[in-house]
């Protein structure tokens, strides 16, 4: 299990896995969001990285 710091100037704490090949949950706990990224991500391909994939999921959010 990992911390991941996000949201301004990094105030806010998330915490979350890494699996092989691209598997990634991450919960964010201030917003009551669980993110589940199911990839194949193998043979030198990139996935996603949590700090890119939990700025996408907050600037899809309505604000609020």
């Amino acid at each position: 299990m990992w911390l991941y710091p996000y949201g301004k100037d990094n105030a806010e704490l998330s915490f979350g896995g890494s699996g092989y090949g691209g598997q990634l949950p991450v919960v964010l706990p201030a917003e009551d969001i669980v993110i589940v990224v199911n990839a194949w991500n193998i043979d030198n391909h990139k996935g996603i990285r949590s700090s890119e994939m939990i700025s996408r999921v907050l600037a899809a959010l309505p604000p609020g």
